[in-house]
């Protein structure tokens, strides 16, 4: 009896059922399926197709809304619509043409005025001083960009 259960999940596994699903191996540990693409995601959803998760290339990991990458992670960064985003920079939202858009990154303070170059932008500096505007030689200080001026506290 247990032998002729194997074969029954082994054709049922390696089957495809209509277009919805198809899958490669199953594992008590793991499942596998094909890499998938933008516009087709390995993982997506019944109701929106072309909206997913699914494996751009080696070891990175993306996902697309409508048929368009929007997203990428690696084991070293992540990526959302062509801006990097790494592990000491967080980006909130995107910015409109004209705007800026919140972020928190970590600098120093010779290094401050280019690392707050937009108004709303917020850094932890290193080495500022609690003073507005910024200044040095301190022992830490959380900073932002507000109307043009750099402001520690």
């Amino acid at each position: 009896m247990r032998k002729y259960i194997s074969q029954i999940a082994a054709l049922v596994i390696g089957m495809t059922l209509g277009a919805a699903l198809t899958v490669s191996a199953l594992t008590a540990s793991s499942m596998a399926v094909s890499d998938g693409s933008a516009s087709v995601p390995s993982f997506t959803f019944l109701s929106e197709n072309n909206t997913g998760i699914y494996k751009s290339a080696a070891n990175i990991l993306a996902m697309s809304v409508n048929g368009t990458q929007n997203y990428t992670a690696t084991a070293t960064a992540a990526n959302h619509v062509g801006s990097t985003l790494q592990a000491t920079q967080l980006g909130i939202g995107a910015a409109p043409a004209g705007a800026s858009n919140i972020q928190f990154v970590s600098t120093v303070f010779a290094n401050i005025a280019t690392t707050l170059s937009a108004n709303g932008q917020i850094a932890y500096c290193s080495d500022c001083t609690i003073a507005n505007p910024c200044a040095g030689a301190g022992t830490g200080a959380i900073a932002k960009r507000l109307n043009g001026v750099n402001v520690c506290n």
